[in-house]
C-alpha cells in the first residue's frame, strides 16, 4: 500500500516494475487498460459504477463453481444484474450483500 501511495503521489518507486507499468497504462488509458474481466469490473466498482459486477472466488460459490472463464463470467454477472433488478437493488449492492453474507462478516 505504501508503494501504491508513493506512485499515486508522484514519488519515485524503484520496484514493482510490471505493476508500475500497468498503473501507468491505466492512468493514461482508463478502464481500457484493464483487460481482465475481474480487474476491470473491480476498478469500475471502486470508481462508482453500480452496474459492474465483480466475480471472485466468493461470488462463484452460490453458483456452485470453482472458477470462472470469459463465457461464464459474463453469464454470472448478468445473473446478478437480473436478480438485482428483480429485488430493486443495484447490481453492485446485491453483489456486496451476497459477498458479505457468504464471508460471514458485516462490518
Amino acid at each position: 500500500m505504501a508503494l501504491a501511495w508513493q506512485f499515486a503521489t508522484g514519488q519515485t518507486v524503484r520496484c514493482l516494475t510490471i505493476s508500475k507499468r500497468n498503473a501507468e497504462r491505466a492512468t493514461s488509458m482508463g478502464f481500457a487498460a484493464l483487460n481482465g474481466q475481474k480487474t476491470n469490473a473491480f476498478a469500475r466498482n471502486i470508481a462508482g459504477d453500480l452496474d459492474a459486477v465483480t466475480i471472485d472466488a466468493w461470488m462463484l460459490r452460490p453458483f456452485g463453481l470453482k472458477e470462472a472463464n470469459k463465457t461464464n463470467y459474463r453469464t454470472l454477472a448478468d445473473a446478478v444484474r437480473t436478480v438485482a433488478r428483480e429485488v430493486n437493488m443495484t447490481p453492485a449492492d446485491l453483489q456486496a450483500l451476497i459477498w458479505v453474507r457468504l464471508r460471514g462478516k458485516s462490518q
